[in-house]
């Protein structure tokens, strides 16, 4: 009879203590991403640090386009969350429009911009 009671309370443990742990592959997300810039102006040549918040059920690739003809790619292999950084400068002065693109494994793909100011000659 202790069998079936051990067994029981160690399934149960097990179940509770997997519950505890956190964040599991199945949970639903919404599709995002988020581009935060470190500023939003610099003078030309100088370096933006671009932090990127990603989240999805199942993402396929990340892609940043900086707006100038540069381009950085990430592939993301199925993961349902991904933050780093990234860093870029301008060779010229003027207003650029930097894109991320998240792009899930099942078709879905969204967007975001963040604008970007370079002064100098």
């Amino acid at each position: 009879m202790r069998r079936p009671i051990l067994f029981v309370s160690l399934v149960l443990l097990a179940f509770v203590t997997l519950a505890a742990c956190g964040d599991f592959s199945t949970t639903i997300r919404d599709t995002e991403i988020k581009l935060l810039p470190d500023k939003t102006t610099a003078a030309r040549l100088q370096s933006f640090r671009i932090r990127y918040e990603a989240q999805g059920r199942s993402m396929n690739r990340l892609v940043i386009d900086y707006g100038d003809g540069a381009v950085d790619s990430l592939s993301l292999q199925g993961a349902v969350t991904a933050t780093g950084f990234k860093d870029h400068s301008y060779q010229n002065a003027g207003t650029f429009i930097v894109t991320g693109q998240l792009d899930e494994l099942g078709g879905t793909s969204v967007s975001t911009d963040v604008v970007l100011t370079v002064t100098g000659p």
